[in-house]
């Protein structure tokens, strides 16, 4: 093969077919397209529009592949169908304001759709892989882009005012996807890409969050390695740990983060939480003084923001429990339980694909405290690492997947 006219996009294209990266690419795409629009008005509209578009996109292509009826669905699978089954029949026949209820539940099969897709495409295309990981990786461009366009949402660096970028928590869902791409300067780039753009966002969940991603990447190393490669692992964790640190003396020095995050923190010092506390506390009243029927299958969903007068819960298991009723909190929870069964079997096989998914598990698990999934779309991020973790563990391919055997040609 003459090495001046090879390509090492050649080879992959014949394997994988273009319309497949392409939807992935708008998967990726789906989230920061999402964060840049504004919540009402004609922008909404072509966020449903296109969320609406990508469903379809998925089913067709599940449907082409013979793939998504052929087939037992995976547990995870089942449970986010009955999630999502459950949701609209909440937002049909309970829910106070039906219009935005359904533009939930659109949101809730799109993940569920997201899922199946991500899973078929990686059990038929294990290379694939790395070319969600290069995806995700971009996102960061998509990122700085939003943060440099969005007048409306960029931070006051001198502290006195600071709105934060709710986008922040895109990066933080790609953070795990960096873990297991193979190209170590794009790897170690990406990480400080991420970890400083959630840095000078001043959103307090996402540095939190982040915070506790990178300490339980470390953890899991030490679950999987032994001998050498565990000295390895810890030193590069440490080695990281103070780039990161030296990292945030420069951005401080630079956008006078001690300033901006003074000012974030003046509401947790008096109790508010930017005002969750008072909106907990009121959810957890009318919760109490629910009927048997409400108590059960809940008050319908979105009826949150209805009561709080257009703020959710930030907490996915109150907000399950207001909306959903026992009902929704319990399948809600099997969702979770779901995800933990996976992670203690690839723990089990020491496999170094439990890193990222107990990472992003942990993302996850931060997230359904702090902000809530039920709300972003990035949610779909962590799903479709799960669906990468299930695919490639039933082909097999888990222990080998570091290996050069599904490495990318000229990659």
């Amino acid at each position: 093969m003459n090495h001046l006219t090879y390509k090492p996009f050649d080879a992959l294209s014949q394997r994988v077919p273009f319309t497949t990266l392409a939807v992935l690419f708008l998967m990726v795409f789906d989230e920061v397209f999402s964060m840049s629009m504004s919540s009402d008005g004609q922008e909404r509209t072509i966020i449903y529009i296109f969320r609406f578009s990508m469903i379809l996109v998925y089913l067709w292509y599940i449907l082409l592949l013979n793939d998504f009826f052929m087939r037992r669905l995976r547990p995870l699978e089942m449970i986010l169908v009955f999630f999502t089954l459950w949701s609209l029949f909440s937002a049909v026949m309970i829910s106070p304001n039906k219009f935005l209820a359904l533009m939930e539940v659109l949101r809730y099969i799109y993940w569920t759709l997201a899922f199946s897709f991500v899973y078929t495409v990686v059990r038929r295309y294990p290379q694939t892989v790395q070319y969600i990981c290069f995806y995700f990786a971009l996102s960061i461009i998509f990122y700085l882009w939003f943060t440099v366009t969005k007048s409306n949402e960029m931070i006051d660096l001198r502290g006195e005012r600071t709105t934060g970028i709710n986008s922040s928590y895109c990066l933080v869902f790609t953070y795990p996807w960096l873990l297991i791409y193979r190209r170590k300067l794009v790897k170690f780039l990406g990480m400080l890409a991420v970890c400083g753009g959630v840095i000078v966002s001043y959103k307090r969940g996402a540095v939190l969050v982040l915070f506790i991603a990178f300490c339980m990447t470390g953890f899991s190393g030490i679950l999987i390695y032994r001998g050498k490669k565990l000295f390895r692992w810890v030193t590069t964790i440490v080695f990281i740990g103070i780039i990161l640190t030296l990292l945030v003396l420069c951005l401080n020095l630079s956008f006078g983060l001690a300033a901006g995050y003074s000012y974030r923190m003046q509401d947790v010092q008096e109790g508010s939480f930017s005002g969750r506390r008072e909106i907990n506390e009121g959810l957890f009243n009318n919760i109490s003084n629910s009927s048997y029927f409400e108590t059960i299958c809940g008050r319908g969903l979105f009826s949150t923001v209805q009561e709080t007068g257009g703020a959710w819960a930030h907490n996915d298991w109150l907000e399950s429990l207001f909306s959903l009723g026992i009902i929704g909190l319990v399948i809600f929870t099997l969702i979770h339980f779901c995800i933990l069964v996976l992670l203690f079997r690839l723990l089990k096989s020491k496999t170094e694909y439990f890193i990222p998914c107990f990472t992003g598990y942990t993302i996850f698990f931060c997230r359904t405290l702090t902000a809530g999934w039920l709300h972003y779309t990035s949610f779909s991020y962590f799903l479709a690492l799960i669906a990468v973790a299930y695919a490639l563990s039933e082909r097999g391919c888990l222990d080998n997947f570091f290996d050069d055997r599904y490495r990318i040609p000229g990659r």
